[in-house]
């Protein structure tokens, strides 16, 4: 029975760290999708749709942890092993169409508008909340050794590094360095497709 109690108590921990990020996440996309409108900043805009993908993801892991605890077993594991898989897609097209906007940038197909102020500012908000949303998700996935948790922590991680990226592409483009944004954009995309593949791997293996 006291076992049960412990489930029951970590699964309601585990839907609520869930819902916060689903909340955090919404904020994010918002604030960034308002300020890239505002200030014509198409990599903020751009970034802005990323999080209400992310938002979709985190969807996905509350629903896994449910189906977890209505059919527990080894189906339950592998419906969890595939939310897995689909994070790691969604990390790799994120990746996938940075790099293309950076190649875009140097064939001259796309000519980046100066950002502002608040789009800078913006964009250093959203690492500072990533940062805090990884490293709390990934302190109570420890805790109750959630594989699924985990991997919405280094989902996490992927985001703060593309926040920061994207907050040197932003302050680049707010100083006109052309050079320094494309090399961003290109590291950016190179990351999220390893940390995609990364997630892949452990899936399949898993």
């Amino acid at each position: 029975m006291q076992t049960t109690t412990d489930g029951q108590v970590q699964l309601q921990k585990a839907m609520h760290v869930s819902v916060l990020n689903i909340i955090l996440n919404l904020v994010l996309s918002a604030a960034k999708g308002a300020v890239g409108l505002l200030t014509n900043s198409g990599v903020l805009l751009r970034d802005g749709i990323h999080s209400a993908a992310d938002t979709l993801c985190t969807v996905l892991v509350l629903s896994g942890i449910g189906l977890q605890a209505k059919k527990p077993g080894a189906f339950a594991e592998k419906m969890q092993r595939a939310v897995i898989f689909i994070l790691a897609l969604a990390i790799a097209a994120t990746g996938i169409g940075m790099a293309i906007s950076a190649f875009e940038l140097i064939q001259g197909i796309a000519q980046p508008q100066p950002d502002s102020p608040a789009a800078v500012l913006t964009a250093v908000f959203c690492v500072v909340v990533k940062a805090l949303m990884s490293i709390f998700t990934a302190r109570i996935a420890r805790q109750m050794q959630n594989t699924t948790l985990l991997a919405d922590a280094a989902h996490h991680r992927s985001d703060c590094l593309s926040s920061l990226l994207v907050l040197c592409s932003v302050a680049c483009t707010y100083w006109q360095q052309p050079v320094p944004d494309i090399a961003a954009r290109l590291l950016l995309g190179c990351c999220l497709m390893a940390s995609a593949i990364s997630l892949g791997i452990k899936a399949v293996r898993q």
